[in-house]
Protein backbone atom coordinates (compact mmCIF):
# COMPACT_ATOMS: atom_id res chain seq x y z
CA UNK A 1 0.00 0.00 0.00
CA UNK A 2 1.63 3.08 -1.41
CA UNK A 3 2.37 5.43 1.68
CA UNK A 4 1.18 9.49 2.63
CA UNK A 5 4.39 10.41 0.92
CA UNK A 6 4.10 8.65 -2.67
CA UNK A 7 0.50 10.07 -2.28
CA UNK A 8 1.59 13.06 -2.11
CA UNK A 9 4.62 13.17 -4.73
CA UNK A 10 1.59 11.39 -7.47
CA UNK A 11 -1.22 13.62 -6.76
CA UNK A 12 -1.24 16.47 -4.61
CA UNK A 13 1.94 18.36 -5.66
CA UNK A 14 1.53 18.33 -9.69
CA UNK A 15 -2.26 19.21 -8.68
CA UNK A 16 -1.25 22.08 -6.48
CA UNK A 17 1.84 22.84 -9.44
CA UNK A 18 -1.22 23.33 -12.05
CA UNK A 19 -3.32 25.20 -9.78
CA UNK A 20 -0.85 27.65 -9.15
CA UNK A 21 0.08 27.58 -13.42
CA UNK A 22 -3.54 28.52 -14.01
CA UNK A 23 -3.66 31.04 -11.15
CA UNK A 24 -0.62 32.80 -12.95
CA UNK A 25 -1.85 32.28 -16.33
CA UNK A 26 -4.92 34.15 -15.06
CA UNK A 27 -3.34 37.27 -13.42
CA UNK A 28 -1.24 37.45 -16.65
CA UNK A 29 -4.00 37.59 -18.47
CA UNK A 30 -5.69 39.89 -16.13
CA UNK A 31 -2.89 42.77 -15.77
CA UNK A 32 -2.36 42.70 -19.80
CA UNK A 33 -6.51 43.67 -20.49
CA UNK A 34 -6.37 46.01 -17.12
CA UNK A 35 -2.73 47.48 -18.67
CA UNK A 36 -3.85 47.73 -22.82
CA UNK A 37 -0.77 46.04 -23.71
CA UNK A 38 -3.21 42.78 -25.40
CA UNK A 39 -5.72 45.23 -26.30
CA UNK A 40 -2.94 47.18 -28.51
CA UNK A 41 -1.76 43.72 -29.77
CA UNK A 42 -5.30 42.81 -30.82
CA UNK A 43 -6.16 45.93 -32.68
CA UNK A 44 -3.20 46.11 -34.51
CA UNK A 45 -3.95 41.94 -35.29
CA UNK A 46 -7.41 43.10 -36.65
CA UNK A 47 -6.78 45.80 -38.69
CA UNK A 48 -4.04 43.59 -40.64
CA UNK A 49 -6.36 40.88 -41.27
CA UNK A 50 -9.17 42.99 -41.93
CA UNK A 51 -6.99 45.02 -44.25
CA UNK A 52 -5.83 41.53 -45.67
CA UNK A 53 -9.38 40.05 -46.36
CA UNK A 54 -11.35 43.12 -47.62
CA UNK A 55 -7.68 44.54 -49.80
CA UNK A 56 -8.73 48.39 -48.06
CA UNK A 57 -6.62 49.97 -45.31
CA UNK A 58 -8.81 48.91 -42.38
CA UNK A 59 -8.00 51.58 -39.10
CA UNK A 60 -9.61 51.31 -35.74
CA UNK A 61 -8.36 54.28 -33.07
CA UNK A 62 -8.61 52.48 -30.34
CA UNK A 63 -9.87 48.98 -28.75
CA UNK A 64 -11.00 47.28 -25.47
CA UNK A 65 -11.21 43.65 -24.21
CA UNK A 66 -13.02 42.28 -21.50
CA UNK A 67 -13.54 38.71 -20.53
CA UNK A 68 -16.37 38.74 -18.27
CA UNK A 69 -18.43 38.87 -20.24
CA UNK A 70 -16.62 38.22 -23.03
CA UNK A 71 -16.82 41.47 -25.39
CA UNK A 72 -14.90 43.94 -26.79
CA UNK A 73 -15.64 47.48 -27.91
CA UNK A 74 -13.57 49.48 -30.80
CA UNK A 75 -13.55 53.29 -31.06
CA UNK A 76 -12.89 55.57 -34.71
CA UNK A 77 -13.05 52.34 -37.30
CA UNK A 78 -13.33 53.06 -40.87
CA UNK A 79 -12.43 51.38 -44.22
CA UNK A 80 -10.58 53.04 -47.04
CA UNK A 81 -12.17 53.67 -50.31
CA UNK A 82 -10.68 52.57 -53.38
CA UNK A 83 -8.46 55.47 -54.00
CA UNK A 84 -6.24 57.68 -51.80
CA UNK A 85 -8.73 60.63 -52.43
CA UNK A 86 -12.21 58.40 -52.01
CA UNK A 87 -14.01 58.99 -48.67
CA UNK A 88 -14.18 55.99 -46.46
CA UNK A 89 -16.08 53.08 -47.84
CA UNK A 90 -17.81 52.68 -44.37
CA UNK A 91 -17.22 54.59 -40.93
CA UNK A 92 -18.01 53.33 -37.43
CA UNK A 93 -18.23 56.13 -34.23
CA UNK A 94 -18.36 53.70 -31.60
CA UNK A 95 -18.62 49.32 -31.90
CA UNK A 96 -19.75 47.22 -29.17
CA UNK A 97 -19.89 43.47 -29.28
CA UNK A 98 -20.80 41.22 -26.71
CA UNK A 99 -20.65 37.22 -27.43
CA UNK A 100 -19.64 34.31 -26.72
CA UNK A 101 -19.24 30.71 -29.02
CA UNK A 102 -21.17 27.32 -28.41
CA UNK A 103 -20.85 24.26 -29.74
CA UNK A 104 -17.33 22.44 -31.30
CA UNK A 105 -18.62 20.18 -34.28
CA UNK A 106 -21.66 22.72 -35.26
CA UNK A 107 -20.35 26.20 -33.68
CA UNK A 108 -22.99 28.69 -33.45
CA UNK A 109 -21.86 32.18 -32.25
CA UNK A 110 -24.29 33.92 -30.17
CA UNK A 111 -24.06 37.97 -30.13
CA UNK A 112 -25.89 39.04 -26.48
CA UNK A 113 -25.26 42.59 -27.55
CA UNK A 114 -23.98 44.17 -30.99
CA UNK A 115 -24.20 48.23 -31.16
CA UNK A 116 -23.13 50.48 -33.97
CA UNK A 117 -22.90 54.43 -32.71
CA UNK A 118 -23.11 56.82 -35.97
CA UNK A 119 -22.19 54.80 -38.45
CA UNK A 120 -22.02 55.81 -42.43
CA UNK A 121 -21.95 53.47 -44.93
CA UNK A 122 -21.13 54.50 -48.41
CA UNK A 123 -22.21 52.78 -52.09
CA UNK A 124 -21.03 54.62 -55.16
CA UNK A 125 -20.34 54.07 -59.07
CA UNK A 126 -17.12 54.70 -60.18
CA UNK A 127 -16.61 56.41 -64.25
CA UNK A 128 -15.55 53.38 -65.38
CA UNK A 129 -18.74 51.84 -64.23
CA UNK A 130 -17.35 49.40 -61.91
CA UNK A 131 -18.26 49.90 -57.88
CA UNK A 132 -16.14 50.92 -55.02
CA UNK A 133 -16.93 47.42 -52.75
CA UNK A 134 -13.93 45.54 -52.02
CA UNK A 135 -13.64 42.04 -53.52
CA UNK A 136 -13.69 39.30 -51.11
CA UNK A 137 -11.64 36.12 -51.38
CA UNK A 138 -12.79 32.62 -50.98
CA UNK A 139 -11.30 30.11 -48.87
CA UNK A 140 -11.63 27.19 -46.92
CA UNK A 141 -13.87 23.83 -47.68
CA UNK A 142 -17.30 24.58 -48.98
CA UNK A 143 -19.91 22.94 -47.30
CA UNK A 144 -19.40 24.97 -44.19
CA UNK A 145 -22.46 25.93 -41.89
CA UNK A 146 -22.78 29.30 -40.10
CA UNK A 147 -25.74 29.57 -36.72
CA UNK A 148 -25.66 33.00 -35.70
CA UNK A 149 -28.46 34.13 -32.45
CA UNK A 150 -28.49 37.98 -31.94
CA UNK A 151 -30.07 39.19 -28.82
CA UNK A 152 -30.08 42.44 -29.49
CA UNK A 153 -29.29 44.71 -32.37
CA UNK A 154 -28.68 48.45 -32.53
CA UNK A 155 -28.02 51.13 -34.96
CA UNK A 156 -27.94 54.85 -33.58
CA UNK A 157 -27.64 57.97 -35.82
CA UNK A 158 -26.44 56.09 -39.34
CA UNK A 159 -26.71 57.27 -42.62
CA UNK A 160 -26.34 55.07 -45.79
CA UNK A 161 -25.28 57.13 -49.09
CA UNK A 162 -25.91 55.50 -52.24
CA UNK A 163 -25.13 57.23 -54.99
CA UNK A 164 -26.19 61.23 -54.56
CA UNK A 165 -28.94 59.66 -51.92
CA UNK A 166 -28.19 60.27 -48.70
CA UNK A 167 -30.74 58.48 -46.15
CA UNK A 168 -31.02 57.79 -42.26
CA UNK A 169 -29.55 54.83 -40.76
CA UNK A 170 -31.61 53.82 -36.88
CA UNK A 171 -32.66 50.04 -36.31
CA UNK A 172 -33.21 48.23 -33.08
CA UNK A 173 -33.71 44.50 -33.19
CA UNK A 174 -34.08 41.55 -31.11
CA UNK A 175 -33.87 37.96 -31.01
CA UNK A 176 -32.25 37.25 -34.26
CA UNK A 177 -31.35 33.86 -35.39
CA UNK A 178 -29.97 32.76 -38.83
CA UNK A 179 -28.92 29.30 -40.06
CA UNK A 180 -26.84 29.86 -43.11
CA UNK A 181 -24.96 27.10 -45.34
CA UNK A 182 -22.47 27.14 -47.74
CA UNK A 183 -23.63 27.40 -51.64
CA UNK A 184 -22.96 28.78 -54.84
CA UNK A 185 -20.04 31.11 -53.43
CA UNK A 186 -22.39 32.41 -51.05
CA UNK A 187 -24.79 31.65 -48.15
CA UNK A 188 -28.27 30.49 -48.10
CA UNK A 189 -30.83 29.81 -45.02
CA UNK A 190 -33.16 30.92 -43.15
CA UNK A 191 -33.52 33.94 -40.71
CA UNK A 192 -36.16 34.82 -38.41
CA UNK A 193 -36.41 38.49 -36.12
CA UNK A 194 -38.71 38.11 -33.64
CA UNK A 195 -38.74 42.48 -33.55
CA UNK A 196 -37.25 44.89 -35.57
CA UNK A 197 -37.60 48.37 -34.74
CA UNK A 198 -37.07 51.14 -37.90
CA UNK A 199 -38.04 54.91 -38.04
CA UNK A 200 -39.22 55.66 -41.47
CA UNK A 201 -38.30 59.66 -42.66
CA UNK A 202 -41.11 61.76 -40.99
CA UNK A 203 -42.63 58.65 -39.31
CA UNK A 204 -42.48 57.45 -35.99
CA UNK A 205 -40.59 54.02 -34.68
CA UNK A 206 -42.55 50.81 -36.07
CA UNK A 207 -41.37 47.21 -35.04
CA UNK A 208 -42.85 44.03 -36.77
CA UNK A 209 -41.41 40.64 -36.48
CA UNK A 210 -38.97 39.05 -39.96
CA UNK A 211 -38.69 35.77 -41.10
CA UNK A 212 -38.14 34.30 -44.36
CA UNK A 213 -35.40 32.54 -46.76
CA UNK A 214 -32.33 34.61 -47.45
CA UNK A 215 -29.30 34.55 -50.01
CA UNK A 216 -26.20 36.36 -49.44
CA UNK A 217 -23.41 36.54 -52.08
CA UNK A 218 -21.32 38.97 -53.14
CA UNK A 219 -23.36 40.97 -55.54
CA UNK A 220 -26.78 40.24 -54.24
CA UNK A 221 -29.27 39.89 -51.48
CA UNK A 222 -31.72 37.24 -52.43
CA UNK A 223 -35.32 37.11 -50.37
CA UNK A 224 -37.83 34.63 -50.49
CA UNK A 225 -41.11 33.77 -48.60
CA UNK A 226 -40.12 36.43 -46.51
CA UNK A 227 -43.32 37.14 -43.92
CA UNK A 228 -43.39 40.60 -42.15
CA UNK A 229 -45.67 40.89 -39.08
CA UNK A 230 -46.63 44.00 -37.18
CA UNK A 231 -49.03 45.90 -35.57
CA UNK A 232 -51.83 46.48 -38.51
CA UNK A 233 -49.73 44.73 -41.18
CA UNK A 234 -49.07 41.73 -42.77
CA UNK A 235 -46.73 41.39 -45.60
CA UNK A 236 -45.37 38.40 -47.73
CA UNK A 237 -42.19 39.41 -50.30
CA UNK A 238 -39.77 37.82 -52.39
CA UNK A 239 -37.22 39.48 -54.55
CA UNK A 240 -33.83 40.45 -54.48
CA UNK A 241 -31.02 43.67 -53.91
CA UNK A 242 -28.40 43.42 -56.40
CA UNK A 243 -25.55 46.23 -55.93
CA UNK A 244 -23.20 45.52 -58.59
CA UNK A 245 -24.53 45.57 -62.49
CA UNK A 246 -27.30 46.11 -63.07
CA UNK A 247 -27.50 47.83 -59.58
CA UNK A 248 -31.55 47.28 -58.86
CA UNK A 249 -34.01 46.43 -56.57
CA UNK A 250 -36.85 43.95 -56.68
CA UNK A 251 -39.41 43.45 -54.60
CA UNK A 252 -43.05 41.78 -54.86
CA UNK A 253 -45.78 40.31 -53.23
CA UNK A 254 -48.60 40.67 -51.31
CA UNK A 255 -50.12 43.28 -48.28
CA UNK A 256 -52.57 43.33 -46.31
CA UNK A 257 -53.19 46.79 -43.77
CA UNK A 258 -55.51 48.61 -41.46
CA UNK A 259 -56.55 51.90 -41.44
CA UNK A 260 -54.79 52.41 -38.09
CA UNK A 261 -51.31 51.55 -39.50
CA UNK A 262 -51.24 55.08 -40.69
CA UNK A 263 -51.83 56.04 -37.36
CA UNK A 264 -49.47 53.45 -35.96
CA UNK A 265 -46.65 55.36 -37.90
CA UNK A 266 -47.89 59.07 -37.16
CA UNK A 267 -48.30 59.89 -40.89
CA UNK A 268 -52.49 61.13 -39.90
CA UNK A 269 -55.14 60.66 -37.09
CA UNK A 270 -58.12 60.84 -38.82
CA UNK A 271 -61.08 58.23 -38.21
CA UNK A 272 -60.58 55.50 -40.50
CA UNK A 273 -62.20 51.98 -40.33
CA UNK A 274 -61.49 49.71 -42.88
CA UNK A 275 -58.89 47.41 -44.47
CA UNK A 276 -56.38 47.32 -47.42
CA UNK A 277 -55.65 44.60 -49.68
CA UNK A 278 -52.57 45.39 -52.64
CA UNK A 279 -50.50 43.34 -54.78
CA UNK A 280 -47.17 45.29 -54.77
CA UNK A 281 -44.17 45.53 -56.02
CA UNK A 282 -40.55 48.10 -54.90
CA UNK A 283 -38.35 49.01 -58.09
CA UNK A 284 -35.28 50.41 -58.02
CA UNK A 285 -32.72 50.74 -60.57
CA UNK A 286 -29.41 53.21 -60.92
CA UNK A 287 -30.64 56.84 -61.98
CA UNK A 288 -34.36 56.40 -61.51
CA UNK A 289 -36.18 57.28 -58.18
CA UNK A 290 -37.49 53.91 -56.58
CA UNK A 291 -41.42 53.90 -55.96
CA UNK A 292 -43.52 51.32 -55.27
CA UNK A 293 -46.64 49.68 -57.57
CA UNK A 294 -49.11 47.71 -57.78
CA UNK A 295 -52.91 47.17 -56.93
CA UNK A 296 -55.05 47.67 -54.33
CA UNK A 297 -58.80 46.77 -52.92
CA UNK A 298 -60.54 48.25 -50.29
CA UNK A 299 -63.51 45.69 -49.16
CA UNK A 300 -65.21 48.95 -46.89
CA UNK A 301 -63.76 52.07 -45.72
CA UNK A 302 -65.76 53.69 -42.51
CA UNK A 303 -64.79 57.74 -43.43
CA UNK A 304 -66.64 60.65 -42.72
CA UNK A 305 -69.74 58.64 -42.50
CA UNK A 306 -69.59 58.08 -46.56
CA UNK A 307 -70.31 54.30 -46.68
CA UNK A 308 -66.87 53.99 -48.96
CA UNK A 309 -67.28 50.31 -50.28
CA UNK A 310 -65.70 47.88 -53.03
CA UNK A 311 -63.21 50.26 -53.91
CA UNK A 312 -60.77 48.57 -56.22
CA UNK A 313 -57.57 50.55 -58.37
CA UNK A 314 -53.76 51.05 -59.13
CA UNK A 315 -51.53 52.78 -56.39
CA UNK A 316 -48.20 54.22 -56.89
CA UNK A 317 -45.98 55.03 -53.39
CA UNK A 318 -42.46 57.36 -54.28
CA UNK A 319 -40.80 58.97 -51.38
CA UNK A 320 -43.04 62.25 -51.17
CA UNK A 321 -46.64 60.93 -52.49
CA UNK A 322 -48.91 58.09 -52.14
CA UNK A 323 -51.39 57.91 -55.17
CA UNK A 324 -54.17 56.06 -55.78
CA UNK A 325 -55.88 55.39 -59.18
CA UNK A 326 -59.87 54.28 -58.09
CA UNK A 327 -61.25 52.38 -61.04
CA UNK A 328 -64.40 51.49 -59.37
CA UNK A 329 -65.95 52.24 -56.09
CA UNK A 330 -68.68 52.70 -54.12
CA UNK A 331 -69.95 56.08 -51.50
CA UNK A 332 -73.04 56.37 -50.54
CA UNK A 333 -74.69 54.04 -52.38
CA UNK A 334 -73.16 56.00 -55.90
CA UNK A 335 -70.25 54.65 -58.03
CA UNK A 336 -66.96 56.86 -57.47
CA UNK A 337 -63.70 56.77 -59.92
CA UNK A 338 -60.93 59.31 -59.69
CA UNK A 339 -57.70 59.86 -57.76
CA UNK A 340 -56.87 60.36 -54.30
CA UNK A 341 -53.27 61.60 -52.98
CA UNK A 342 -51.93 61.94 -50.13
CA UNK A 343 -49.09 64.44 -50.11
CA UNK A 344 -46.46 62.75 -47.78
CA UNK A 345 -43.82 65.63 -47.45
CA UNK A 346 -46.25 67.92 -45.42
CA UNK A 347 -47.48 67.87 -42.00
CA UNK A 348 -50.17 67.54 -41.36
CA UNK A 349 -50.38 65.23 -44.69
CA UNK A 350 -53.24 66.61 -46.38
CA UNK A 351 -55.75 64.31 -48.30
CA UNK A 352 -56.27 65.30 -51.95
CA UNK A 353 -59.38 64.15 -53.87
CA UNK A 354 -60.33 64.35 -57.43
CA UNK A 355 -63.27 62.21 -57.93
CA UNK A 356 -65.82 62.10 -60.20
CA UNK A 357 -69.24 60.33 -59.06
CA UNK A 358 -72.65 59.37 -60.25
CA UNK A 359 -75.68 58.27 -58.72
CA UNK A 360 -75.01 59.53 -55.00
CA UNK A 361 -78.66 60.40 -53.60
CA UNK A 362 -78.83 64.39 -52.41
CA UNK A 363 -81.00 63.04 -49.31
CA UNK A 364 -78.04 60.71 -48.16
CA UNK A 365 -75.65 62.95 -48.70
CA UNK A 366 -77.19 65.41 -46.12
CA UNK A 367 -77.75 62.88 -43.85
CA UNK A 368 -74.18 61.77 -43.60
CA UNK A 369 -73.13 65.78 -42.74
CA UNK A 370 -76.54 65.81 -40.16
CA UNK A 371 -78.33 67.57 -42.22
CA UNK A 372 -82.38 66.70 -41.74
CA UNK A 373 -84.81 67.82 -44.02
CA UNK A 374 -88.52 67.85 -43.16
CA UNK A 375 -89.36 66.71 -46.17
CA UNK A 376 -87.92 63.40 -48.63
CA UNK A 377 -85.84 64.65 -51.38
CA UNK A 378 -85.85 62.98 -55.26
CA UNK A 379 -82.32 63.72 -56.43
CA UNK A 380 -79.32 61.78 -57.73
CA UNK A 381 -75.87 63.94 -57.74
CA UNK A 382 -73.20 63.58 -60.30
CA UNK A 383 -70.02 65.65 -60.86
CA UNK A 384 -66.83 66.11 -60.16
CA UNK A 385 -65.63 66.29 -56.15
CA UNK A 386 -62.30 68.29 -56.01
CA UNK A 387 -61.41 68.40 -52.56
CA UNK A 388 -58.12 69.01 -49.57
CA UNK A 389 -58.67 67.31 -47.08
CA UNK A 390 -55.81 67.91 -44.05
CA UNK A 391 -55.42 64.74 -41.95
CA UNK A 392 -54.74 66.45 -38.50
CA UNK A 393 -56.09 68.69 -36.26
CA UNK A 394 -55.78 72.58 -36.80
CA UNK A 395 -56.38 72.16 -40.62
CA UNK A 396 -58.84 73.45 -43.04
CA UNK A 397 -61.14 71.68 -46.02
CA UNK A 398 -61.37 73.49 -49.04
CA UNK A 399 -62.20 72.36 -52.47
CA UNK A 400 -65.55 72.40 -55.13
CA UNK A 401 -68.20 71.01 -56.19
CA UNK A 402 -69.65 71.04 -59.26
CA UNK A 403 -72.35 68.31 -59.08
CA UNK A 404 -75.94 68.42 -60.92
CA UNK A 405 -78.74 66.88 -59.68
CA UNK A 406 -81.02 64.68 -61.77
CA UNK A 407 -84.80 63.01 -59.96
CA UNK A 408 -85.49 59.36 -59.96
CA UNK A 409 -89.20 60.00 -59.48
CA UNK A 410 -89.53 59.12 -56.25
CA UNK A 411 -93.45 58.76 -55.11
CA UNK A 412 -93.78 61.19 -51.91
CA UNK A 413 -90.35 62.81 -52.09
CA UNK A 414 -89.83 66.11 -53.91
CA UNK A 415 -87.96 65.53 -56.90
CA UNK A 416 -85.18 68.38 -57.73
CA UNK A 417 -83.17 68.63 -60.69
CA UNK A 418 -80.66 71.00 -62.00
CA UNK A 419 -76.74 72.21 -61.34
CA UNK A 420 -75.42 72.61 -57.76
CA UNK A 421 -71.76 74.28 -57.57
CA UNK A 422 -70.23 74.77 -53.95
CA UNK A 423 -66.72 76.33 -52.87
CA UNK A 424 -65.74 74.76 -49.64
CA UNK A 425 -63.21 76.65 -47.18
CA UNK A 426 -63.00 78.96 -44.34
CA UNK A 427 -65.64 76.21 -42.75
CA UNK A 428 -68.12 77.43 -44.94
CA UNK A 429 -70.12 75.96 -47.64
CA UNK A 430 -70.70 78.36 -50.04
CA UNK A 431 -72.62 78.19 -53.42
CA UNK A 432 -71.66 79.87 -56.43
CA UNK A 433 -74.79 78.34 -58.27
CA UNK A 434 -78.17 76.46 -57.18
CA UNK A 435 -80.73 76.15 -59.85
CA UNK A 436 -83.10 73.19 -58.75
CA UNK A 437 -86.52 72.79 -60.26
CA UNK A 438 -89.26 70.95 -57.81
CA UNK A 439 -92.58 69.77 -58.21
CA UNK A 440 -93.40 72.90 -56.36
CA UNK A 441 -91.12 75.39 -58.33
CA UNK A 442 -88.13 76.34 -58.62
CA UNK A 443 -85.41 77.36 -56.24
CA UNK A 444 -82.27 79.28 -57.95
CA UNK A 445 -79.29 81.35 -56.62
Amino acid sequence: MAGPGRFRRWLVRPLGWSLASLALAVGLLAWSLRSGWLAERARVLVETRLSEALGRQVRCERLALSLVPLSFEAWGVSVAGPGPSDPPLAEVAHLLVVAEVEGLRSPRLTVHELLLEQPVFRFRRLADGSDDLPRLGRGGARGGRLRVRLAGLEIRDGWFEFGEARLPLSLSARGIEADLVDAERGLRGGVRVASAEVTLPGAWPYAAAVAGQVGLFADRLELRAVEVKGPELEAHLDGEVRWREPDRVRLAGRVAASDRLARELGLFDAELAGRVDAEVELAWERGHPWAVTGTFAIPALDFWNLGVEQVAGRLVLGADELALDVTSGRALGGSVEGRVRFDLAARPVPLELDLRVAGVPLERLLQSRGIVLGAPLDADLAGSVRLSVPLGEGGEVTGVLELAAAPRWRPDAVALAGPLLFDLGGGRLASRRIALIGDAGAIET
